[in-house]
């Protein structure tokens, strides 16, 4: 199935909420970058999580056989980060990142939402 969740805007309708983003001005560029990445990359995931569920998917750390699939990326020589491979977490924990709960669904977000990501793995607090 072909994903609807094609933008920012069309993960914050899936999910209910408003497209409307934090005023960040009063910080430095890229942090400001990093903030809204983030908060847009954790709708898209949690959207497309979601998608043709009946109900809302919370990862079950404490589930052992609960899937969980989380993206590592790569930088290339040009500076642009792409998707290189996955984690499969079946463990206790994990902190830090909304995991997805399909691989289709990373494939796609990766393919996808690269300038979203770049502008969250662009960001160094120097």
């Amino acid at each position: 199935m072909r994903s609807q969740i094609t933008s920012f805007e069309a993960a914050c309708a899936a999910n209910g909420i408003s497209p409307n983003l934090p005023d960040v001005s009063m910080l430095p560029e890229a942090q400001g970058k990093y903030i809204i990445g983030v908060i847009k990359m954790d709708a898209i995931t949690k959207a497309l999580n979601n998608e043709g569920q009946d109900k809302e998917w919370i990862p079950n750390y404490n589930d052992l056989s609960e899937r969980k699939y989380f993206a590592h990326y790569a930088r290339s020589a040009g500076g642009v980060w792409s998707y290189e491979d996955c984690d499969l977490w079946n463990t206790l924990s994990i902190a830090g990142a909304r995991p997805f709960r399909e691989y289709s669904d990373m494939i796609f977000a990766s393919e996808n939402f690269g300038d979203i990501l770049n502008d969250i793995l662009n960001y160094t607090n120097s």
